[in-house]
């Protein structure tokens, strides 16, 4: 009974190297919610062993980068999840910033939703229970079954944004730009929402922040469809190069025919002289 007691004991109050080894599948999980999601999202074709390679990878990195202090962590695992996206899925680079990009937004927004619902309804705040053990595991799950509840509703709904390497360079610039405010936007709005927690709604708190979020992923979305409809007017274009050349060529046989219906002819009437002129002089 002891044992159980104090193993409860560990759980529920500040325990650091606890917390650190809680962190490792805490990581892993988040690597899974995160993998599925951006490639439901970004419609991407990537084999189970190179999805395996990414997740074992980036948890095994950004578990080693925990001990380092933000903000300089949180830099260097973007760099590294860009990186690790790029190379191990095969992605091209603007694609890989959008992945690394979503998953962390909707975590924002799945942390913003637990920690307004905690303050809200056991009036616990969740940062002085990132240290308990147990609590931040409770936590992490409940955030990630959130990101993961958001995956199966894109999922059903068929929410793809895809063909971005096909994009001219001018659109593939628009999204960057458009990506860079949204950031910056976004992270002051999380900001802000944060600071004024205790003040306001938890209705007024989900709102802002996830149509912030649909507010950039629906500009995206509008973008592809942008794409869409230049690639078609391109392919009409060609079609109609193809179908003028193609006429051009039968133009060009029709008059060979026709030429060469007359050589025939010809050929015909003079073998025919030729033939009477024998049988006369026979």
């Amino acid at each position: 009974m002891e044992f159980f007691q104090s193993i409860w004991t560990a759980l529920t109050t500040e325990n650091e190297l606890l917390t650190s080894i809680i962190f490792l599948p805490e990581v892993f999980i988040e690597s899974v919610v995160n993998v599925l999601l951006f490639t439901t999202i970004l419609n991407i074709k990537a084999s189970f062993q190179e999805k395996k390679k990414y997740i074992l990878f980036i948890t095994l990195v950004i578990y080693i980068t925990g001990f380092i202090p933000n903000p300089y962590r949180s830099f260097i695992n973007l760099v590294l999840i860009i990186s690790s996206i790029h190379f191990i899925l095969n992605i091209p680079l603007l694609k890989s910033v959008l992945c690394a990009i979503i998953p962390i937004l909707f975590s924002a927004l799945c942390e913003s939703i637990m920690a307004k619902a905690c303050l809200s309804l056991f009036s616990v705040n969740t940062i002085l229970l990132s240290n308990i053990p147990l609590y931040r595991l409770a936590i992490a799950l409940c955030i990630q079954l959130l990101v993961f509840t958001f995956y199966l509703l894109i999922k059903y709904f068929r929410i793809q944004i895809g063909i971005l390497e096909n994009m001219s360079k001018k659109n593939k610039l628009i999204i960057l730009i458009n990506f860079i405010f949204a950031t910056i936007a976004m992270i002051f709005q999380f900001i802000i929402t944060g600071f004024y927690m205790n003040n306001l709604p938890w209705y007024i708190v989900i709102f802002s922040n996830l149509s912030l979020i649909l507010y950039f992923l629906l500009s995206i979305y509008s973008l592809t469809r942008t794409t869409q409809l230049e690639i078609a007017n391109l392919n009409l274009e060609q079609e109609k190069e193809h179908n003028r050349i193609l006429k051009m060529a039968q133009d060009d046989l029709r008059g060979f025919r026709h030429d060469f219906a007359n050589i025939m002819c010809t050929i015909g009437g003079y073998v025919h002289v030729k033939d009477m002129d024998g049988l006369t002089n026979y």
